[in-house]
């Protein structure tokens, strides 16, 4: 059997277009492919076209399920340039007043191979402004991530969540309550230095002799904990 994958199986995946301050990269259904039986999010110089401080076309994607208290796992692997950052993320849904960003997030820089964060953040409003909680793990990977997919899980309980790498676990974490539904999303970018000096210094340059930047997602699976079995999310391109 064969299938020719030409767009997005939109009952399954909706692309983000939305630009959140300091993300330099315009978002684009059109950088979103299919190669070697893998999701592939690709970073690049914008052709033409879009504003001026948006130097860069990658790609968002989301999915159109929440998820709540969930095993969600992914086997990937990147070719990505310094100056980027690619996930693999749980994201609470986005509400127009009174929404408090959360995530999960396994994450690489581009500028660092034989590396993977893995995170948890919240952004609460309080009287004084935004209070950025956020508790991240640096773990050093045996073999580069630019060379080998990996298999990363996100072990999400009650009051606490877990990663595991290739089934081993790296990083607990209870810090941040997490008590809503959250989506799967799939990202790439770059920073915008004139936006966000801190997020630039934190990535780096985009080493432009490097692009296109490609992220590679193999497949993803989850299992909530009220099944007791695994279910795979096509890619359906």
């Amino acid at each position: 059997f064969i299938e020719h994958f030409d767009s997005i199986d939109e009952a399954v995946w909706k692309t983000e277009a939305s630009r959140f301050k300091g993300n330099g990269s315009k978002m684009l259904k059109k950088m979103i492919a299919i190669e070697d039986s893998a999701a592939v999010i690709t970073l690049d110089e914008n052709a033409t076209g879009f504003e001026d401080d948006q130097k860069y076309a990658s790609a968002s994607i989301l999915s159109k399920e929440l998820f709540q208290n969930a095993t969600v796992s992914v086997r990937m692997k990147k070719k990505t340039a310094p100056g980027t950052i690619s996930c693999f993320m749980l994201v609470n849904e986005w509400k127009a007043e009174g929404w408090e960003p959360k995530e999960i997030s396994i994450s690489f820089l581009g500028k660092n191979s034989n590396e993977v964060l893995f995170s948890t953040k919240h952004i609460k409003s309080t009287d004084n402004g935004p209070e950025y909680i956020q508790y991240v793990h640096s773990h050093p990977l045996k073999t580069s991530s630019a060379g080998d997919y990996h298999n990363y899980d996100i072990r999400w309980h009650n009051n606490f969540v877990q990663f595991y790498l290739d089934g081993q676990k790296i990083f607990e974490t209870d810090k941040i309550a997490f008590e809503e539904p959250m989506r799967i999303q799939l990202i790439q970018w770059a920073a915008n230095k004139d936006e966000n000096i801190y997020l630039y210094n934190w990535l780096g340059d985009v080493d432009h002799r490097r692009l296109p930047s490609r992220v590679y997602y193999q497949w993803i699976k989850v299992k909530p904990s009220n099944l007791l079995k695994d279910f795979t999310i096509p890619f359906r391109f």
